[in-house]
């Protein structure tokens, strides 16, 4: 069938058999967006168009075909009906992407594999990506392969995983001699496929597969800030997401062996660990970004946020300003000792899994980590509301709940429990961390989509 199609400011207005007007039968018109369109060419008589159709809130989407012929005029560009389409479909995105596509199948519950042949390849090449599949085959693998990775090939690397894959993608690319260079210009993107899937959700607003390929196929890079990790006789590691100690990291690497439960295992990890009310002592350092002060750290959101995010691409220094953990802590800095801290967060990302939007004010290019700290002042059902919070965000109106904007710390545990950094187990020692403006790339469909 050959739908007849009007091209209109939004999109392409075409009938829509699937709805009636005041009971009738009659046809009503919809607008196929050019958001939504991902490829449009001319066979025989026809336009075959591919879209992806999303939901009213943009969560969700379904990959429609369609045939049609346009019936009013030329475009006024002079080009032809598929030529204008795609060009207002696209606008400064870069078509056909060539994709490095890493599966881990071993994340979360075990589905990555499935979710990307299943649902994800076929959406891709709707969108007329290149594609070229690898399967991570072991813990550390994909960090290996990004070593002689012909980096000039692919436009993105994407990760069908968890949060751990693009963590180990990014540190791989970080040891080769122009590590500064690719990281700073190379998009890395991920496909939920893990637990988690914090990455996903920060920057799609869900962890829908449509959603989230539409972002790649039509998404533009943009640089984000990064995270450069020291601790003793190891070398530098690199963060895009977050650092936990305390609660969080316990509930996270604590159930690693549940991952078969997929997400619900941190809830299950939350409800035992508040009722064993444990905590975690600790001392911290930090140097502020602005004054600690609830209006301040809004003020300093706001700021960054009216200014825009930027999509000019260039290289950024990984060179660290405040040394690593084996100096002297400066002098300008808070130090703190917490014998009963309950939960340290700092994350770079809002949200940390599709239900916890931890650090709503957080954003890709703002030169801060968000630190969240909460000692043992909390009983089981008042710790329990905190993180019920997290799913609102309203968490941050709590007073006994401190929310800084850092572009430094340093943390020493004063006792053994896990270190969590991007979902990763790194070891319980002293560990310092600074923000590196600009230092990474992702893609991004015109803004950061979860931004609050």
């Amino acid at each position: 069938m050959i739908l007849k199609g009007k091209l209109v400011h939004q999109g392409i207005e075409v009938p829509d058999s699937s709805r009636s007007y005041c009971g009738s039968a009659a046809k009503q018109p919809q607008v196929i967006s050019f958001d939504e369109i991902i490829w449009a060419e001319t066979v025989g008589n026809a336009i075959n168009l591919s879209y992806i159709q999303l939901n009213a809130d943009k969560t969700k989407g379904e990959l429609r075909m369609t045939r049609l012929r346009i019936e009013d005029e030329e475009p006024q560009s002079g080009a032809s009906p598929p030529v204008y389409i795609l060009n207002e479909a696209y606008a400064d995105s870069k078509r056909q992407k060539r994709l490095y596509v890493i599966v881990n199948p071993h994340s979360g519950p075990g589905h990555a594999r499935k979710l990307y042949h299943d649902h994800a390849e076929k959406l891709l090449k709707a969108g007329r990506c290149e594609i070229t599949l690898q399967t991570s085959n072991y813990i550390g693998h994909a960090e290996e392969l990004m070593k002689d990775l012909d980096i000039e090939q692919y436009d993105a690397i994407v990760c069908v995983s968890g949060d751990g894959l693009p963590h180990e993608v990014m540190n791989g690319l970080a040891k080769r001699p122009d590590g500064a260079h690719i990281l700073a210009t190379t998009p890395i993107c991920q496909l939920p496929g893990g637990s988690g899937n914090a990455m996903c959700y920060s920057l799609n607003g869900t962890v829908d597969v449509s959603v989230a390929c539409l972002n790649i196929i039509k998404g533009v890079a943009m640089p984000t800030d990064l995270m450069a990790i020291t601790q003793r006789n190891r070398p530098t590691r690199y963060s895009f997401l977050s650092q936990s100690w305390g609660i969080v990291a316990d509930c996270d690497l604590g159930t690693d062996s549940w991952r078969w439960m997929g997400s619900f295992r941190f809830e299950l990890g939350l409800l035992i660990k508040l009722i064993s009310g444990n905590t975690y002592p600790c001392k911290i350092s930090y140097k502020l970004a602005c004054p600690e002060e609830r209006k301040s750290v809004i003020a300093y959101f706001s700021e960054n946020k009216a200014s825009g995010i930027s999509q000019k691409l260039d290289e950024h220094s990984l060179d660290l300003k405040y040394g690593t953990v084996d100096d002297q802590i400066p002098q300008d800095w808070t130090v703190e000792t917490h014998r009963d801290m309950v939960n340290f967060y700092v994350g770079n990302m809002p949200w940390m899994s599709s239900d916890a939007i931890v650090f709503p004010y957080t954003l890709p290019q703002d030169g801060a980590m968000d630190m969240i700290t909460w000692d043992s002042d909390v009983k089981f059902f008042e710790g329990l509301q905190r993180f019920i919070a997290m799913t609102k965000a309203t968490h941050v109106n709590n007073p006994r709940l401190i929310y800084r904007k850092v572009v430094a710390y340093r943390l020493e545990p004063l006792s053994e429990h896990y270190l969590s950094v991007d979902g990763e187990s790194y070891p319980c020692e002293q560990f310092q961390v600074e923000l590196l403006p600009r230092a990474g790339c992702i893609l991004s469909r015109g803004d950061y989509a979860a931004v609050p």
